[in-house]
């Protein structure tokens, strides 16, 4: 991804997206293999930045509420993962026409 080499992060908004998501893997995957307290919080800051921005962009998703719901056990089912993954999914779908 070039945006990986640049200084600052791209602008555009699908550059951007694109881009937090690699950061988030990228820290996922150093959870791995360095000190899995950083990367966690590493991982979770940049996936609630990135559902903020989505909720942001469209007005109407609530991701990051339903991320913070569901992890502090009040939605914390299988079908609650289930349901924020598919909301997730569909935003995305969104934001392909902004």
């Amino acid at each position: 991804m070039p945006e990986m080499s640049r200084d600052e992060e791209p602008e555009d908004l699908a550059s951007w997206y694109a881009f937090g998501a690699v950061v988030a893997w990228v820290y996922a995957a150093d959870a791995n293999t360095t000190s899995a307290s950083d990367g966690v919080v590493h991982t979770f800051n940049r996936v609630s930045e990135l559902l903020d921005g989505i909720d942001e962009d469209l007005g109407d998703t609530q991701l990051l509420n339903r991320l913070l719901l569901v992890m502090n056990g009040l939605g914390g089912t299988t079908e609650s993962w289930a349901t924020l993954s598919q909301g997730v999914r569909e935003a995305v779908d969104r934001l392909r026409f902004l």
